[in-house]
């Protein structure tokens, strides 16, 4: 499957399975890839967050939407925070938790 990011520019058609995470920029949202720079999208996260909950993406913080294929660990903590494929932290809040716990035993075997 793909998606259609509008850019400053135009837009850019990009697999969704190539997407680790999207993080919120105010108005605007950076998706992190496997195998490409940063792409600043003029729309915000919320906006991408409804577009992908059928993609197994999970908003696990006010600023981050996380491909659950991408991630490789859970560190518990007050929420936690979550180690992706590329080596990033991402946090997650304590209201977005039991949910994240919740997709990820749908999502893996447990």
């Amino acid at each position: 499957m793909k998606l259609c990011i509008p850019s400053l520019k135009g837009f850019q058609v990009v697999e969704i399975q190539e997407i680790i995470y999207c993080e919120a920029s105010s108005n605007y949202t950076n998706f992190h890839f496997t195998n490409r720079p940063v792409i600043c999208a003029s729309k915000p996260i919320h906006e991408y967050e409804e577009l992908l909950q059928d993609c197994n993406f999970i908003r696990t913080h006010k600023s981050f939407l996380v491909n659950l294929e991408h991630i490789k660990e859970y560190i518990r903590g007050e929420g936690g925070t979550v180690i992706l494929s590329n080596n990033h932290e991402v946090e997650v809040s304590r209201r977005k938790k039991d949910m994240l716990m919740t997709r990820m035993k749908e999502y893996y075997k447990f």
